[in-house]
């Protein structure tokens, strides 16, 4: 009979807790201001006046919200011989009769793979004119005899796609650390250099009057000897 009474005593009790919260249980957390109104609710048990506490042993007054009575979980629960635990990961309130609640275990955020990671030219960290939407891979590539740190790699102008790609670059290499300089290289060309690195990366276009066998646009990436 003890053990009926005090099962209906812990819903009666839970019920007020609880009350006006389920609705939300599986909604979004938000927030809203309330009227509480504090009408020096007590609180018995079994004829016996119960003063519910915090954790710290602060006294804590039960309050009402558009009628509806708030008791205090830990306080109320300890006068039922409870043990109270707070999960914060799930933002669960864990109550048990005389049992030890653990310490719950966070579960690990894996971490998200870049959906498009950048690619760079091969042995930099240029990213390459390809991490661009529309356009294609390089057709060739070029290293000078007389300066094996530069690789320029050429770009058909005839293949690149419309708009603004120049500045799409430009604002890719500004990510990745690369600080743009003065022109240099030829008729347009800018020149980037990242401070980490040392690496340096020009683009620019290029024509059959410059002396090339078409219309190319152009990477040339450096890599100092170390």
């Amino acid at each position: 009979m003890k053990h009926q009474w005090r099962g209906f005593v812990c819903g009666i009790l839970l019920t007020l807790v609880c009350v006006g919260l389920i609705s939300a249980a599986g909604a979004a957390p938000y927030s809203k201001w309330a009227k509480l109104d504090y009408n020096s609710i007590k609180i018995t048990l079994n004829g016996q006046t119960v003063i519910p506490r915090d954790a710290n042993g602060n006294v804590v007054e039960p309050f009402a919200i558009d009628g509806v009575t708030y008791l205090p979980v830990r306080g109320v629960a300890s006068a039922l011989g409870m043990s109270v635990g707070w999960d914060a990961y799930t933002n669960t309130v864990q109550l048990v009769f005389g049992g030890y609640i653990p310490v719950p275990t966070p579960t690990p955020t894996p971490t998200p793979t870049p959906a498009n990671p950048t690619r760079c030219y091969p042995g930099s960290a240029v990213p390459m004119l390809e991490n661009l939407s529309g356009v294609p891979a390089y057709s060739k590539s070029h290293t000078y005899p007389s300066d094996a740190s530069t690789t320029t790699y050429y770009y058909s102008a005839t293949s690149m796609p419309g708009g603004s790609f120049a500045d799409q670059y430009d604002a890719l290499l500004t990510r990745s650390g690369f600080v743009g300089s003065v022109s240099g290289g030829g008729s347009g060309s800018l020149i980037y250099r990242s401070a980490a690195t040392g690496q340096s990366v020009t683009f620019g276009s290029v024509t059959p009057a410059d002396g090339y066998d078409g219309h190319y646009f152009l990477v040339s990436v450096t890599i100092p000897a170390s």
